[in-house]
């Protein structure tokens, strides 16, 4: 892969990671198999105290040091991260954990244990790219390993400053909702139970939600919240807070429905199927992600929202 730092001042890199080359006699070979992955859109916000160097290019103390091994719950998560152009970045976030392995067998019956050594983890990942001009996340989802928003809290306590990620939104919505022009009455959302509750410790309103499900041997969970009731009319919500919980909810990936009921608007704001999201089809090299084909789908999935991108952020 190449690096191209075309207009990586402003964020907007087009190709900086080029599709690789398979090989000159590639058509002369079968094709690799492809696995399908969710791709999500996420912007990072941080707390206002931070230093004009860390402002300027968030993830450079982890590009430039050594990334901590940090623990949530019962599972350890690394960065791994390389620079790719100037303010663009390619990286994974490695979950560690002691999970139960499966066992291999034939379709006769016979079986057989697999193993690992008393040293050894298991190892879930997620691929991703980040771009410093708009503190844009491509994020390839993958609920086995980790989230947008496990990301942010690895961060803020690597950088030991707040660092978050929140959805990026269609024009349509962030007209509508994020510039005011309509405001939220009630908040309806549902969410699965983890296979990590732990993941969501000290996550505010999402933990709270998450132990509520896992308190009661749930698997899932409806909620809807208003600003009314029986013979009570016209009031609002707190737009800030309702966008917060609704944020945190997508970046935990434990949602599948989240909209929002607004004031003088006949259809509600799905904050789901509103937020900007792609599909990409990942070569595998054996039983796992080929990474250099992640990354180049990664680019190739933000390249296909540019002209979205552009209108969200004016740049």
């Amino acid at each position: 892969m190449g690096a191209e730092a075309i207009g990586a001042g402003n964020g907007v890199v087009t190709g900086f990671l080029r599709r690789y080359d398979a090989g000159a006699f590639s058509n002369c070979m079968e094709p690799a198999p492809v696995k399908r992955y969710r791709v999500s859109f996420y912007q990072a916000s941080h707390s206002n105290d931070v230093t004009p160097e860390l402002a300027a290019d968030l993830l450079a103390p982890i590009a430039d040091g050594d990334a901590p091994v940090l623990t949530f719950g019962r599972y350890h998560y690394k960065l791994v991260l390389t620079r790719v152009a100037a303010g663009c970045y390619k990286g994974e976030v490695k979950r560690y954990g002691e999970d139960d392995l499966p066992h291999a067998g034939t379709l006769d019956g016979d079986e057989r244990e697999l193993e690992l050594e008393d040293f050894e983890k298991t190892i879930e990942r997620n691929y991703f790219l980040f771009f410093q001009g708009r503190k844009l996340l491509v994020w390839q989802e993958n609920r086995r390993a980790s989230s947008a928003s496990l990301l942010g809290r690895y961060l803020t306590q690597a950088l030991g400053q707040t660092i978050s990620f929140a959805p990026v939104m269609t024009p349509e919505v962030t007209r509508e909702f994020l510039l005011g022009t309509y405001k939220p009455k009630a908040i309806q959302f549902a969410v699965a139970r983890p296979m990590n509750p732990d993941m969501f410790l000290d996550a505010g309103e999402t933990d709270r939600i998450l132990r509520i499900i896992a308190g009661l041997d749930g698997l899932s969970g409806t909620f809807r919240i208003s600003a009314n009731a029986p013979g009570i009319k016209g009031r609002l919500l707190n737009a800030a807070r309702a966008l917060e919980l609704g944020n945190s909810l997508i970046s935990s990936g434990q949602a599948h429905m989240v909209r929002l009921e607004m004031h003088d608007l006949d259809h509600p704001i799905d904050l789901i199927a509103d937020r900007l999201k792609d599909n990409i089809e990942v070569e595998m090299a054996g039983r796992y992600p080929h990474p250099p084909s992640v990354y180049s789908q990664l680019q190739a999935a933000k390249d296909r929202m540019e002209v979205l991108l552009r209108e969200v952020f004016g740049q």
